[in-house]
């Protein structure tokens, strides 16, 4: 499993509190997602954690082929299909795949991946918080791509989790710090540097 269940639970209860969340009931899998991460799951190996956060907060799962979208303080509100679809097309897209390595360098509370390039390294920022859905031994050693240069993703035996990152800055100073960290290669030697 690459899903911390634990961290999963608090991601959801987080975002139940903060902005809220969408679950779905796609097939033989649930799509939980935020404007932040997205998770797609087969139902009969998702972390019984979370599906009781979930429980617990909109009073039972979406029926198959539907959708509940989940704010604190108001009732689960059902999400047209439609809307759920393009979401979800959205999030798991695959227009351009790069290859990515965890690196241990970490920035603005965001953990720093990165790209090897012909003429040097792209490097993408993904929120800590958000990166703890997943077991650290797959951050570290699994494969993860970026996908449309504003999403990195993993994936293992039916189950997705997908991120949203950051590439580049917009103000000056960030800027020459982001085009330093893309001039050197970050990522460890060997594994007994980690």
């Amino acid at each position: 499993m690459i899903i911390n269940e634990t961290r999963l639970t608090r991601q959801i209860k987080r975002a139940y509190s903060h902005g809220g969340y969408t679950v779905a009931h796609i097939g033989d899998s649930l799509a939980v997602y935020t404007d932040m991460w997205f998770i797609m799951c087969p139902t009969k190996i998702m972390p019984r954690k979370a599906l009781a956060a979930i429980v617990e907060h909109t009073g039972t799962l979406p029926e198959r082929g539907t959708a509940l979208e989940v704010h604190k303080g108001a009732d689960p509100q059902t999400v047209i299909q439609a809307d759920v679809e393009i979401a979800i097309r959205e999030w798991i897209s695959a227009n351009t795949v790069e290859d990515v390595t965890m690196t241990l360098v970490t920035y603005k509370a965001m953990q720093i991946f990165q790209a090897e390039e012909e003429d040097g390294y792209n490097c993408y920022g993904t929120d800590l918080s958000a990166l703890e859905i997943l077991e650290y031994e797959v951050c570290r050693h699994g494969r993860a791509v970026v996908t449309d240069r504003n999403k990195i993703s993993w994936s293992h035996d039916g189950t997705q989790v997908v991120l949203r990152v950051v590439s580049g800055w917009h103000k000056y100073r960030e800027q020459k710090i982001w085009e330093t960290l893309e001039s050197v290669d970050l990522k460890p030697k060997d594994e007994t540097e980690i």
